[in-house]
């Protein structure tokens, strides 16, 4: 609930954090974020954090599910830097959602019971009503165009992931470097090379999944993640994609588990995992966070703060999105 009503929050304020940037780039001087050549202006994000935290009925939600005005601030400027990053893929790749979707997605998250209920599960969540309607059908779209994103690489992208883990950071850092050069000793670390997995076997059992392990979908291939450890654990995860592949899917074989179709997984789910596919574009972006929001975490593809960041992510040698 408490990541619902964060995102359904940053929904009422994306397109009027947004301006364009020009000459040799935006400057970080009035900005919450660049992205690119782009800047999300900070005066707009304050404004509209203002703005959302003088409504009662948000501030009972907020109340409720235990959402402070800082983690609402972080999440406009993350949402505005998803914006920023699915448009341009949206440009680059041809992914389009059609003003019918918009209005179809709407009045689904909008109907209720006859007690006042919702009918179903919303892709939103319901206090996205109470942002601008101009502003919420294009944050709807952003989250339309990473469903359709995730929709279209489920069936397509194969990975393959090693694992290993350890008891010390130095040593996490250490068999990151190893990892990343690859060969023998890389093997040895992780146990021997690993076998490539559809996407479409993986995706449908990640509900409840941590942020990396979703990264591991979104790293480019040969890209190494180190991941701090749990709360109250002491072990270190080091992980590298060792292959990442996408290609047209071949017809099953008779017997063989041929994972989860697109539409037969939930769109939340698509959602997340069309978020994480943004990661290399993110990762190949300028991505500078003002500190009074905290950092940019390619892992979680949001902003947190700077002592809460999770892991690293080392990126392959030309990695491109």
């Amino acid at each position: 609930m408490r990541s619902r009503v964060i995102r359904a929050i940053a929904v009422t304020s994306i397109l009027g954090a947004v301006v364009a940037g020009c000459g040799s780039g935006p400057s970080q001087v009035g900005s919450a974020a660049i992205v690119g050549d782009s800047s999300v202006a900070l005066s707009s994000v304050e404004s509209q954090l203002g703005t959302l935290l003088a409504s009662p009925r948000l501030k009972q939600l907020m109340t409720q599910s235990g959402v402070t005005p800082d983690l609402v601030a972080r999440e406009l400027v993350s949402r505005s830097v998803l914006h920023d990053l699915i448009r341009a893929e949206a440009a680059e790749t041809g992914l389009v959602v059609t003003d019918a979707q918009v209005d179809e997605t709407i009045a689904a998250d909008d109907r209720t019971t006859d007690d006042n209920q919702p009918a179903a599960a919303a892709l939103e969540s319901p206090i996205a009503q109470f942002g601008d309607p101009a502003l919420r059908r294009e944050a709807v779209r952003d989250d339309l165009l990473m469903v359709e994103l995730g929709r279209r690489e489920l069936d397509r992208l194969n990975v393959a992931v090693q694992v290993g883990q350890t008891s010390s950071e130095a040593d996490a850092q250490a068999k990151a470097q190893i990892a990343l050069a690859g060969g023998p000793a890389a093997d040895q670390f992780f146990g021997g090379p690993a076998r490539a997995v559809p996407a479409s076997q993986i995706v449908p059992g990640f509900a409840q999944a941590p942020p990396y392990a979703w990264s591991l979908l979104g790293t480019p291939q040969g890209g190494v993640i180190i991941v701090k450890p749990q709360q109250g654990d002491t072990t270190w995860t080091v992980a590298k994609v060792q292959s990442r592949t996408s290609t047209e899917p071949p017809p099953p074989a008779r017997g063989q588990d041929a994972g989860q179709s697109a539409d037969e997984v939930d769109q939340a789910l698509l959602l997340t995992f069309g978020t994480h596919l943004l990661q290399p574009r993110a990762m190949a972006t300028d991505i500078r966070v003002n500190p009074r929001y905290g950092v940019w975490d390619p892992l979680s593809m949001g902003v947190v703060q700077a002592d809460q960041v999770p892991g690293t992510v080392l990126a392959p040698a030309a990695a491109t999105p």
